[in-house]
Formats: C-alpha cells, sequence, structure tokens
C-alpha cells in the first residue's frame, strides 16, 4: 500500500529518531533515568527512541533489495550507493567520533553496498549456472560452494570494514 517514496520517509524518520536518542538523549543523564520497566527491561527516554529507530535498517534493507531487483542498471545502483556511503561516511565520522576519518566504524550505506554487492555476484552465478543449462535443483557442489564464498566473502569485508551491522547487516539480503 505504501510506495518506497513513503517508505523511505518513514526509514528517515526512524532513523533520525534513533540518532536523536543516540546524539542527544544519551548525554542527559534525565533522559537515560528510567520510566518504567516492562519484561525485566528499564525503559528511558532514550531506550525509546533507540528501539523505534531501529526499524530503519529492516525498511532500508527492503528498499535496497526492491531497487536490486527493479532497477534496469545495477552497476549505476551500485556506484550510487557506494559514492553515497564514502559522501555520508564525513558527517557521520564527525557526528560519532568527532572527526572527519574514523576508521573504527563505518556507517550503514557501507553495510547496504556490501549486501548489494554481494547480491550482484549471487545472481551472476545464478545467469552463468543458467546458461550452462543448470537449474538450481540440478545445480552441482561447485555452484553451491561459489555462492558460500561470495556470502562469507561479503560477511568477512563487513567485519573487517567495521561497518555498522557488521556481517549480521550484509548476510541480512540471504
Amino acid at each position: 500500500v505504501l510506495s518506497g517514496s513513503a517508505l523511505k520517509l518513514i526509514a528517515i524518520i526512524l532513523m533520525l529518531i534513533d540518532h536523536t536518542g543516540l546524539m542527544i538523549l544519551y548525554n542527559y543523564p534525565a533522559t537515560t533515568a528510567t520510566l518504567f520497566s516492562f519484561g525485566g527491561v528499564d525503559y528511558s527516554w532514550y531506550r525509546i527512541f533507540r528501539d523505534i529507530g531501529r526499524a530503519a535498517c529492516p525498511i532500508f534493507c527492503f528498499l535496497l533489495i526492491e531497487g536490486f531487483l527493479h532497477t534496469h542498471d545495477v552497476k549505476k545502483y551500485a556506484v550510487n550507493l557506494g559514492i553515497f556511503a564514502l559522501v555520508s561516511e564525513v558527517p557521520f565520522d564527525l557526528a560519532f567520533a568527532g572527526k572527519p576519518f574514523y576508521l573504527n566504524y563505518q556507517n550503514v550505506f557501507f553495510t547496504l553496498f556490501i549486501g548489494l554487492v554481494m547480491m550482484i555476484f549471487l545472481q551472476k552465478i545464478d545467469e552463468k549456472t543458467h546458461q550452462d543449462g543448470t537449474n538450481w535443483r540440478g545445480a552441482n557442489w561447485k555452484v553451491s560452494i561459489g555462492k558460500l564464498l561470495v556470502i562469507v566473502a561479503a560477511c568477512t569485508v563487513a567485519t573487517l570494514l567495521k561497518t555498522d551491522y557488521s556481517a549480521m547487516g550484509s548476510s541480512v539480503f540471504l
């Protein structure tokens, strides 16, 4: 029922709520004080903002998969996402680390980019398999090993680059 643009707007608002909790509320003791407890979890304004904001990532992942499936030029889509990840890294590092270049934590757009590249390589393996006349049910062990290697490589790169959500974020696209 919602358009891609509406979902993007919702995800952006949720991300803003999350980042407001992290960047502003976390620094004020009154907002980290427990308001109530439920199910053994103490809730403060900070925790509420962060929990609401966590919904942004799955929406962005969904939108990325939709973009991958429906774009006419997946390479251009990947290049644009990669450029956006690089450009957004400086403000991200300034906001979260207080300096323009911080290599110990990369923004979520790097995670999304790695996931997109992984899907492109998995699709290439499928296309090659179908060109050779082998369908997925009849695919041999080499195809399965190739796909596993692509997945492990994507998770490894996400971990080494210390991206937001790390290997878990990249593997969500499976």
